[in-house]
């Protein structure tokens, strides 16, 4: 969160269990990737991408999520 996000990007993890994010570009190319730890709040400093549409995917053991992010 926030999504349509300016500058940072939150993930939380409220799961009990660790897992792993990537965010890529509209083109498909990996930007970031990093560990999610259990109940942990991350801040990504989103503010060197440009304007755009981005996807983040996150793994929690074999559960894969996928969301469209907005940066303005």
């Amino acid at each position: 969160y926030p999504n349509p996000f300016s500058g940072a990007l939150h993930l939380r993890n409220e799961q009990n269990t660790s897992g792993s994010f990537e965010i890529y570009n509209s083109a498909g190319r990996l930007l970031q990737n990093g560990q999610v730890l259990p109940e942990i709040h991350k801040t990504l400093d989103m503010n060197d991408l440009e304007s755009g549409f981005y996807f983040l995917k996150i793994k929690e053991g074999r559960k894969i999520h996928s969301f469209k992010l907005v940066k303005y």
